[in-house]
């Protein structure tokens, strides 16, 4: 019989939780109507094994094998332009009553919604290889920050904390940068901690030690980061995305001006 393993993707590195057979998962979806194993068959959180399983059920059901990868991705991102026909938004679901923002025959609450539900719809089409590829060039490229090319690009964490009295806060900041302006940025969080983060009571010294630790954490990692991180990874995809959109929104205006010629 053949096994597979479902594993967690982090950092393209997998850790082994469980083996299953191919029948299992046959045997999971097997009441899982077509078009809903269609959209399942194109996320990115499956096995080969769930992925064979599903393939095998829907060429059960008469489904063409050449037709399935090419159909599955047309039902995911047919998902994306559903119409609720409702006051809620299309993408996130909440209240889009008061200006919205209709594009399409779509209601959305906000035009950051109506973009994340392109670039969502952009992104099916978005192979592994291409982002590998894509996180690779970011990584090897010139920093964002410093436009130089001495370390590593890397998404990059720092950690700040601020007190006033009975109020406190803590947040976590992202930057894509080399090593040296991702420790700068560590180490100017750790002086706002100095400075700010013990004047309040309880929390204030918790959320302050708590930051500095997570920023001498972050600057000794980040020279032992060899491959792309899963938020490079998720950082390369969005661009590969919002590329792709950019160049069907170019088309469809050319398109558009040589009909009107």
């Amino acid at each position: 019989m053949k096994y597979g393993i479902l594993y967690i993707y982090t950092s393209r590195q997998f850790s082994t939780l469980f083996m299953y057979p191919k029948q299992f998962f046959i045997e999971q979806f097997s009441e899982v109507d077509s078009d809903a194993l269609l959209v399942k068959l194109s996320s990115d959180d499956l096995v080969d094994n769930a992925k064979e399983g599903i393939r095998d059920i829907l060429a059960a059901r008469g489904m063409s094998v050449t037709d399935i990868g090419r159909l599955s991705k047309e039902a995911h991102k047919a998902q994306y332009r559903v119409t609720k026909g409702t006051i809620e938004c299309d993408y996130c679901g909440k209240s889009a009553r008061h200006k919205p923002v209709l594009d399409e025959g779509q209601r959305f609450c906000s035009k950051t919604c109506l973009h994340h539900a392109r670039v969502s719809e952009a992104a099916v089409d978005i192979t592994e290889s291409m982002i590998l590829l894509e996180a690779g060039k970011i990584r090897s490229g010139a920093c964002p920050v410093c436009d130089k090319m001495n370390t590593p690009v890397e998404i990059r964490y720092a950690y700040t904390a601020t007190s006033f009295i009975v109020v406190s806060y803590q947040e976590t900041k992202t930057r894509l940068c080399c090593v040296q302006c991702g420790r700068r940025e560590n180490l100017e969080s750790m002086l706002v901690c100095f400075i700010v983060g013990w004047w309040g009571i309880p929390w204030g010294p918790i959320f302050t030690i708590a930051a500095l630790f997570g920023n001498l954490k972050a600057m000794f990692e980040m020279t032992a980061i060899e491959e792309p991180s899963e938020e490079l990874l998720k950082a390369a995809k969005y661009q590969l995305a919002i590329n792709a959109l950019e160049k069907n929104v170019q088309a469809n205006r050319l398109g558009g001006e040589l009909a009107q010629s």
